[in-house]
């Protein structure tokens, strides 16, 4: 069994070398193009908006010739005119109040409008920020408007 194992491998070694053959790989084909009908898209409902749209009303009361105030704990009536810029007196004279004064909370106040400003008039303005009158009449611009751009001199003729 020897002598056949070792036959065996010397005429192996005998054999000459070939290369097996390969084979080329087959070409490449794209794959033949599938029928597909296009899906319609998915149509969905838009989306609810998270607000509601109402109408504004205003919840505001309008009362002529003021406003009112409901008195929170804590406040005081000079407090109360300072914030609106009513003098006491005349809160006190609005809601017919009668010394001694004592607020409650939850008490609603008439506040009367606050007492006019007059305007001041130009020559206060002018002198409150100490400038000319005049700026403050034309916004400081000239009173004929921005001066042309100065002309070229004229050349001398050649000798």
């Amino acid at each position: 069994m020897r002598r056949a194992l070792a036959l065996a491998l010397i005429l192996a070694g005998c054999t000459a070398d070939r290369p097996t053959p390969r084979q080329a790989p087959p070409p490449w084909a794209p794959p033949p193009p599938r029928a597909t009908t296009p899906r319609p898209a998915a149509t969905r409902p838009p989306p609810k908006p998270a607000w509601q749209a109402r109408k504004v009303v205003a919840d505001a009361v309008t009362v002529p010739g003021g406003r009112r105030h409901i008195v929170k704990p804590g406040e005081t009536g000079i407090a109360i005119a300072r914030a609106y810029g009513v003098p006491w007196d005349r809160i006190v004279a609005a809601n017919n109040l009668a010394p001694p004064v004592v607020l409650r909370a939850g008490q609603t106040l008439l506040l009367p409008s606050a007492a006019a400003v007059a305007a001041q008039s130009v020559e206060d303005r002018a002198r409150a920020f100490r400038v000319d009158i005049d700026d403050l009449i034309t916004g400081s611009e000239p009173a004929g408007g921005r001066a042309p751009p100065p002309r070229a001199a004229p050349r001398p003729a050649p000798a």
